[in-house]
């Protein structure tokens, strides 16, 4: 948002957004003795900028009207905290992939952060279908499962940007099972906010 009279130019390149401030007399741009005025700008923060503090300020730049000077005014320094994100993944397998009744199954859930910051505190939840009971895990360092019903719920260390971890399941499915397959569904989340949903099942 520019007051009247103003211009506005911008290079992406350098970031940089430059205005011409003032009421035009005579060829020139001016702003009164004891007046003031504001320029109000939007940005679109890069996803890279997550988890970081972008530092920003300006420069006034202008010539003394009286002296005919030119005079550089840089502004305070503002700092914005930006929030962290991670995009966690996560695909499931099951092995054997076919399944017979009585049978014993291991599931292998694989938890992927895609960045860009580290997911505090991942939690991978899996309910298991019905007919289906947990009986043991098989987790990286650092990662403990426990089931409460047909709920089982695996938690671990912060996960880096880039990092993955396979956690396995077995289980076992009831002999008296009369269905045609097995469905079975996991989830990953952390404190940490993510930006892409849509691969969190």
């Amino acid at each position: 948002v520019l007051p009247p009279d103003s211009s506005r130019t911008s290079t992406t390149a350098d970031r940089t957004v430059t205005a011409r401030l003032g009421t035009p007399i005579g060829g020139i741009r001016t702003i009164a003795p004891n007046a003031n005025t504001t320029v109000t700008f939007e940005v679109t923060v890069d996803r890279a900028a997550a988890g970081t503090t972008i530092v920003n300020d300006a420069t006034l730049t202008y010539t003394g009207r009286t002296m005919g000077r030119s005079y550089d005014y840089i502004s305070n320094t503002t700092a914005t905290p930006v929030q962290a994100i991670a995009d966690l993944a996560i695909a499931k397998s099951s092995d054997p992939a076919a399944q017979t009744a009585g049978s014993t199954v291991t599931y292998h859930l694989t938890a992927t952060n895609n960045g860009p910051n580290p997911a505090a505190a991942p939690v991978v939840t899996d309910t298991l279908p019905s007919g289906v009971q947990y009986q043991s895990s098989t987790t990286p360092v650092g990662w403990t499962c426990s089931a409460s019903g047909q709920t089982v719920t695996c938690t671990g260390p912060d996960l880096a940007s880039g990092a993955s971890v396979t956690i396995g399941l077995v289980t076992a499915i009831d002999p008296a099972f009369t269905g045609t397959s097995v469905l079975d569904t996991a989830t990953v989340s952390s404190s940490t906010s993510d930006d892409v949903p849509g691969n969190n099942v």
